[in-house]
């Protein structure tokens, strides 16, 4: 029962936290992309965490960096600047720690850094401060000075052992003042206790390492089940802790009642609570809080003083330059024949500068303690919710060279002015750690220390490796974790579509889903568009939503609603959820695909200056002169007329010369292979539910040779198709241009700018990136579009003689028998643009446009719209709604005419809907529509101007039935196609064959 009760509470915290994110009104800060409902999980780091937290600063933003996680959204601080002003400066905000399940289960949770804020951290906050603040510690300088002359001895005597030494000098002190005795050796039960605790509470401090802490339900079942392997580590852990915390404090306290207890903090702190509390009911409390103190007092000094020794040491072996400078110090101010003591400091700044670098060089804490957001705040413009994790990555900061010039190498003279002194205008790295909330015990101890380790002769001159020996019961995550975890993952998205269907107004009507996975086994992938256009008929809606897993989907039906939410709404629909074999196949390179966003807009501006209509009329003479010799393709082999219709198109021919500055002679061409082949893989992989790893993207991790990962095969056989096309062009008209033999071409265009603009900028490549996938886009902006309506429109001429008869009357008395159609006569021929509008609205090229996604939760016409939905427009059901086309099945042109023989505005373009909507409009493929425009127009014109079409016939004489049926996949077109191409007269036959010696310019 508690089980299923946590099953609860994860899914309805869940549940609230996704609200909550929902009416943020600012943008959280960059990170990562996550997956859905997991989130980041599988991208953090289990080692050298902080290493992987800058490199997200410095990819993201060097300030904030947000990291998804479930029901634990965390933001790395990745700067001092924003760290001061966060956690210094709005204190208040961010006093609070973030409890985890490990320190619980260890009982680390008794140690105040990661103690929630409140009453009880306050208490053990004051007593702790009591003794360890700047005034108090003067008193155990004794023990100190003492305790670091005798690890003299023991280097002197074993120097091989000199990191232990170091180990067993800050637990020696630490032992000594808490409890009053002395570690006589390394393998005292204490120092080895303690240094497996300190180890354990370093792996469960990782942000990640265990999924515990996502789920927290988890942390209620026994050991010994499967997949609970960290309770596990934690017991043990825990028996380690409790050695450190309990035992020798309850020795003290039985020497304290015998009266035989040395002199120490833990018989102060017992003295103190007998005489305020002996008597009152809250003695067990404040006794506690005594035992604890003592507990932490091993953590508050032996792990950060003991990383900087090591690393101070380390640094010294390795720059023997900076060792001589401090000795040649020391033995001006101390002489040769006593040691240094207290009273010498202030006099040797450069020992200090030392132990300065050492913080700042090797961090002893990279990153400190987790804080909590109380409140919803902003900083810089982005959003930080309540109840959001902030992580200060001390590593990125210390090694920032905008505070540390060379921030690699070891440096102590960074810290001194001109006169030789600290210079207080470069940051001090201990400031960097000042959140730690028992800094006050180092305050002369981490000064104090390194003295003692200058004067000894004989140092290693090489560096001390240092490393952490982690138990090898520290396990992270296992298989059977995983699988849990994946069984939550279930639930929580079960149940929330179930609490949105209660809380929410009713979602649009759909096909009845099946538990967990919803409609994905009912989701068409072929011919997907009648399918999606049979529900909206059953439903009677316009608007039909599918439940699939981690993806809800709506297909959006009619013109009208996809007008109001995709333009009048455009900011809220004007994104789109990233399909993950776009990502794995490279085709994420095209606009189409790509989030909105900065690289979205490099990328559709650098495209529309060239593609715009005012830009366009440049490519006219190729596309003119290549019509032309397509007429002569046809002539010599009308029965490849398809190909030829590929080969001319912007496929290849037209768009290759355009875009390279070169010629396809024939189909084999390595280009046109890529092309066709890549351009043809996506029209199916784009098909929604055709790959499962859509609806589970983790499922991308796994390799191509698991049984269910055929996708990855797949999607590697198209990368490799995708790089052909887009990068081996490019790079040969780079290479041509450096050499000064580019042919005029849009590539060789952007690469002047480029470089003309960025050159030897730190942006240069970023833009030559982008100029390399405007140019491979040219291809996918045409091909698709372009060749399947030239496809269609031969195919309906066919059919309907009625239509190719009239528009070859139109054409002999604007152009006359002498000469072919140019761009001129177009302006005087809209029968032409009608019979390409028609073909578009009786064969769209692209049945349905690329989804769409809601940025935030919305509702239309009384049905709820969740945020993060994937919207479908069916292209194929609008532009076969009889209100706006009576009789939809017939290809008729006449339709969009108006009385005057004009194109009639009242009549709804196709052109609208195939190209788009909304701010996504003016994608890469609808940036080229007059382009497309263009090469449709001249083509159309010029074939029926001089051929005939008719169904043609097979190898056997036998007369080809052509038929109006309409396959593909996201890009789509007829399946039959016209073989009866025959010219109209021998004049028509005579401007055929005048093309044969033209030229493409």
């Amino acid at each position: 029962m508690a089980y299923v009760i946590a099953l609860v509470i994860v899914a309805f915290a869940t549940w609230y936290l996704s609200n909550r994110l929902r009416r943020a009104r600012l943008l959280l800060p960059p990170g990562p992309k996550p997956l859905p409902i997991i989130g980041c999980m599988l991208d953090l780091p289990s080692e050298k965490p902080w290493i992987t937290y800058s490199e997200w600063s410095s990819m993201y933003n060097p300030d904030l960096v947000y990291i998804d996680l479930p029901m634990h959204p965390a933001v790395i601080i990745g700067s001092y600047t924003a760290a001061m002003d966060l956690l210094d400066k709005r204190s208040g905000i961010y006093s609070d720690r973030s409890p985890k399940v490990m320190y619980e289960l260890t009982s680390w949770d008794y140690n105040t850094a990661l103690m929630p804020y409140g009453q009880k951290w306050r208490t053990h906050r004051r007593v702790f401060h009591q003794h360890f603040h700047l005034g108090a510690v003067d008193v155990y300088r004794p023990v100190q000075l003492a305790v670091a002359r005798r690890f003299l001895s023991w280097v002197l005597d074993m120097p091989e052992q000199s990191r232990r030494h170091v180990r067993q000098m800050t637990s020696t002190i630490i032992y000594r003042i808490t409890y009053g005795k002395t570690i006589a050796s390394m393998n005292h039960e204490y120092f080895i206790a303690a240094e497996k605790a300190v180890a354990g509470a370093s792996m469960v401090s990782i942000p990640g390492a265990y999924w515990v802490e996502f789920f927290p339900f988890l942390k209620h079942i026994p050991s010994w089940v499967p997949g609970a392997k960290f309770r596990q580590v934690a017991e043990e852990i825990l028996g380690h802790v409790i050695n450190i915390r309990d035992k020798p404090f309850d020795e003290v306290r039985e020497e304290f009642s015998k009266g035989t207890a040395p002199p120490s903090l833990a018989k102060i702190l017992l003295e103190e609570v007998q005489a305020k509390h002996g008597t009152s009911s809250d003695f067990a409390f404040h006794e506690e809080v005594a035992r604890n103190v003592a507990g932490i007092a091993y953590i508050a000094g032996a792990d950060t003083t003991m990383a900087a020794a090591a690393s101070a040491t380390l640094a010294l072996g390795m720059h023997p330059e900076i060792q001589q400078k401090a000795q040649a110090m020391l033995d001006e101010l101390v002489g040769p024949n006593r040691l240094p003591d207290f009273d010498d400091i202030q006099q040797i700044p450069y020992i200090r500068a030392i132990v300065m670098e050492a913080c700042r060089w090797m961090p002893p804490l990279p990153f400190l303690i987790p804080r909590v957001s109380l409140v919803d705040d902003e900083y810089k413009g982005y959003h930080i919710p309540k109840g959001c994790t902030l992580l200060p990555n001390v590593w990125a900061m210390s090694h920032n060279p905008e505070y540390y010039a060379e921030p690699d190498r070891f440096n102590p003279d960074r810290y001194f002015d001109k006169d030789g002194n600290i210079d207080p205008d470069v940051l001090d790295p201990t400031m960097l750690t000042q959140y730690w909330p028992f800094a006050l015990l180092c305050n002369d101890y981490d000064q104090v220390l390194p003295y003692y380790w200058l004067v000894v002769c004989g140092f290693a001159e090489g560096g001390i490796k240092l490393s952490c020996d982690i138990p090898e019961a520290f396990g992270i995550i296992d298989p059977m974790a995983y699988a849990t975890v994946l069984l939550v993952i279930g639930l929580i998205t079960w149940y929330l579509s179930h609490k949105l269907r209660r809380t929410q107004p009713p979602l649009p009507p759909g096909p009845t889903p099946l538990p967990i996975i919803g409609n994905m086994l009912g989701m068409p992938t072929q011919r997907p568009w009648v399918a999606y256009s049979e529900w909206s008929t059953v439903y009677k809606s316009d608007m039909i939503y599918i439940s699939l897993p981690l993806q809800p989907t709506i297909i959006v039906g009619s013109y009208k609603i996809a007008r109001e939410l995709f333009d009048r709404r455009s900011g809220i629909y004007s994104d789109r959820i990233p399909l993950v074999m776009d990502e794995l196949t490279t085709w994420d390179f095209s606009t189409a695909f790509m989030p909105y966003g900065l690289w979205w807009r490099a990328h559709r501006r650098m495209f529309h200056e060239h593609f715009h209509s005012g830009a366009v009329d440049v490519y006219l003479p190729v596309q003119l002169a290549v019509a032309r010799k397509f007429l002569l393709w046809v002539l010599e082999n009308p029965k490849q007329t398809r190909k030829h219709v590929r080969q001319y198109g912007l496929t290849a021919t037209i768009i290759y010369r355009v875009t390279y500055g070169k010629t396809i002679t024939n189909m084999d061409h390595e280009y046109i292979v890529a092309a066709e082949k890549a351009v043809g893989a996506l029209s199916m992989t784009a098909v929604p539910g055709a790959y499962w790893v859509e609806y589970f993207p983790f499922m991308k991790h796994i390799p191509s040779w698991m049984p269910g990962a055929k996708f990855k095969k797949v999607a590697e056989e198209i990368r490799s198709h995708v790089v052909s096309m887009r990068d081996k062009p490019y790079d040969d008209a780079k290479a041509e241009f450096s050499k000064g033999s580019a042919p005029a071409s849009l590539a060789r265009t952007l690469i002047e700018e480029v470089q003309g603009k960025y050159d030897e900028h730190p942006e240069a490549a970023y833009y030559d990136e982008v100029a390399k996938n405007v140019t491979g886009l040219a291809y996918a902006a045409g091909a698709d579009t372009t060749m399947a309506a030239a496809v269609s429109v031969m195919l309906a001429l066919a059919l309907y003689p009625d239509v190719q008869r009239k528009a070859q009357a139109l054409l002999d008395e604007v152009v006359g028998p002498d000469r072919l159609p140019d761009f001129d006569d177009l302006q005087e021929l809209p029968y032409i643009r009608a019979i390409i509008m028609e073909a578009f609205r009786w064969m769209p090229p692209l049945p349905f446009v690329v989804p769409r996604a809601s940025l935030v939760d919305d509702e239309y016409n009384g049905y709820h719209i969740p945020k993060g939905c994937t919207l479908i427009p069916n292209i194929w059901r609008m532009l076969r709604n009889p209100e706006d086309y009576p009789d939809p099945e017939r290809f008729n042109p006449d339709r969009f005419i108006d009385k005057d023989g004009k194109i009639d505005p009242n009549v709804l373009d196709p052109a609208l809907l195939i190209f788009g909507f909304g701010r996504r409009f003016p994608t890469s493929i609808c940036s080229g529509r007059h382009f497309a425009m263009n090469t449709l127009d001249i083509y159309v014109a010029s074939t029926l101007h001089v051929f005939d079409i008719s169904a043609g016939v097979d190898a056997n004489g036998v007369p080809v039935v052509l038929t109006s049926e309409y396959v593909g996949g996201m890009i789509s077109g007829p399946r039959d196609f016209p073989t009866g191409f025959k010219p109209r007269s021998e004049t028509a036959l005579r401007l055929i064959r005048e093309a044969k010696d033209s030229d493409i310019p």
